[in-house]
């Protein structure tokens, strides 16, 4: 019992001492992507995504998911622009359509390093 009460209180001070969202994974989509026009982004854990040179082009955000696919809207240039993307094969394409219709993909460049590596 005093064993068990001990390891508890360790384990809680443990966790008291993690910065906050240290133990949440990464979305899945998070990571550097290579865009249909050949546009490298990466998209971070906080929403935003970057260029190569880490300047803010849009954000992103999880808006559903369908049957163990996860649906995401992509945002560029204040609005202009939504991407509405599924992503598929493993966790390693984007795919589909943004508000004007036209058809968009995006192939996986590298995972980001928190991302889990087991997506539907």
């Amino acid at each position: 019992m005093k064993t068990t009460l001990a390891s508890l209180i360790a384990s809680l001070l443990i966790l008291a001492c993690l910065p906050s969202g240290t133990a949440a994974a990464a979305d899945p989509v998070c990571g550097t992507w290579r865009w249909f026009d050949n546009h490298i982004r990466t998209f971070r854990p906080d929403g935003v995504v970057v260029n190569p040179s880490g300047q803010p082009e849009g954000t992103w955000r999880n808006e559903m998911s369908r049957g163990g696919e996860r649906l995401y809207a992509i945002t560029f240039g204040g609005g202009k622009w939504v991407d509405r993307l599924a992503l598929k094969k493993g966790g390693n394409l984007l795919d589909g359509m943004n508000n004007v219709r036209f058809y968009v993909t995006a192939g996986r460049v590298h995972w980001y390093l928190a991302a889990p590596l087991h997506v539907a």
